[in-house]
Order: C-alpha cells, then structure tokens, then sequence
C-alpha cells in the first residue's frame, strides 16, 4: 500500500476500464527519496464500487507473456480478486473478502477453539466445496456446526479447518459465477492457495491454470518500468 493516500507517496488511482499499457506512464516518482523511485497506480471501479493496488501489477505481468490474453484472472489472497480482460485492459473486476473471513475465524471467532492443532483433510475441503456450491445459502449456519461437530462428533482440527476453507471458498464461487461459468480461469497468487481455489473450481465445472506470483509480478513491473521510460523519451 505504498501509493495509498496513508502510505509512502500517493499514487491515484486508474478508472476501469483501464488499459494496462499506461500503467507505467502513470507511476508516480517519489519527491525527496534517497533513490529514483516511482510508484504504480491502483486501479479503481466506480459502480460497482472497488478498488485494487498491486492485482494489476501481476495481471500485467500475465499480459507481458500473454499479450493477447482476454478472460478472467483470479488473484487468491486476504481480498480475492476476480477481473475480465479484454484487449489488454481491466474490464472489470469484484473482490471478495474470502481470506479475510477465513483468518478471522480461525484464529478470533469461536471457530478458533476448533482449530487450535492445525493441520489439513483434502477430503473435508472438498466436501465442503460440495455442500457450498449444491446450497450456498447454507454456509452461515454450516460454519456453527463446524464448531459443533468438534463438541458432539469428534471432528478433528485439520477437518475443521479444511471444511472452515472449503466453505468459504465455495460460497465465493457461488457469488460470482459470471468470472468463471464456462470460462478458462487464470490464478495468479500464492501456490498452495492456488492450489485450493484450482481444485474448488473443478468440483465446480470449471478448469483453471496457475501461474507464478513472483514471475508475474517482476514481469509487471518490468513492463511497467519500459512504458514509463517510453513516456519520459
């Protein structure tokens, strides 16, 4: 959150549709540092309301390898981010506060009792994959029994914690199946949750391919350094 208004140097936003070829032209270089330093612009939706700061660094990372790349890229974290492409501009874009919700009841809620040995079952996630996707509108009331079946049915803390994923991963599926139904997903994000969101749409009729964060995220700010010394030329 460097280019924040609270942060080092603010960096306004872009309005999608934003063409990811200006978002070098429009860094923004930091007055006053040690070193040149230039700072990338966040990307902002005006309805529906959203916001994103360093998603499209990665997504132009992708078009830097991809150029002619148009679908929809899906950026796993605290704030999952589910963006169209087209012609080498950000269509538009929803987040999700999937990640947020997950830590908060692993580690704040009443959940958190249920979770304290870690650990992981593949089969809990997907079945609760399952259950959110056949009724979504379950999950509220699935997310208690995850805390009863610890008390009443000897769930153990790694099927807890995966059913806890599970569900809620499933339930953003269900929130936005216009990015996916149909569609080839690309995810760009960390591997092992990559790896899940990979295996939810599966289970959801969908098919995703995984590329690397870090690769992406250099390839954008390469792409991005080229553009800014093209628009100072």
């Amino acid at each position: 959150m460097a280019g924040a208004a609270q942060g080092w140097c603010e960096a306004p936003y872009l309005s999608a549709p934003t063409q990811l070829d200006d978002l070098g032209a429009k860094a923004v270089r930091v007055e006053g540092s040690t070193y040149e330093a230039h700072i990338l612009p966040g990307v902002k939706q005006v309805s529906p309301a959203n916001v994103m700061r360093g998603e499209e660094t990665q997504i132009a990372g992708l078009l830097s390898h991809q150029p002619d790349y148009s679908g929809t890229v899906c950026l796993p974290g605290t704030h999952t981010k589910w963006v169209r492409i087209n012609d080498r501009a950000i269509v538009a874009f929803e987040s999700c506060l999937t990640g947020e919700q997950f830590a908060f009841f692993s580690e704040a809620s009443v959940l958190s009792h249920s979770m304290i040995d870690g650990g992981w079952d593949a089969d809990a996630f997907e079945a609760a994959v399952r259950l959110a996707i056949q009724d979504p509108l379950s999950v509220p009331r699935r997310l208690f029994a995850i805390r009863a079946e610890m008390l009443v049915a000897q769930q153990s803390s790694a099927q807890a914690r995966a059913t806890l994923s599970g569900l809620l991963i499933g339930q953003e599926l269900m929130s936005v199946p216009q990015y996916w139904q149909g569609q080839d997903v690309t995810l760009i994000g960390a591997t092992t949750l990559c790896d899940l969101y990979s295996k939810a749409l599966a289970l959801a009729g969908a098919t995703a391919s995984i590329l690397d964060v870090t690769t992406m995220t250099l390839a954008g700010l390469t792409a991005a350094h080229q553009q800014g010394q093209h628009a100072d030329a």
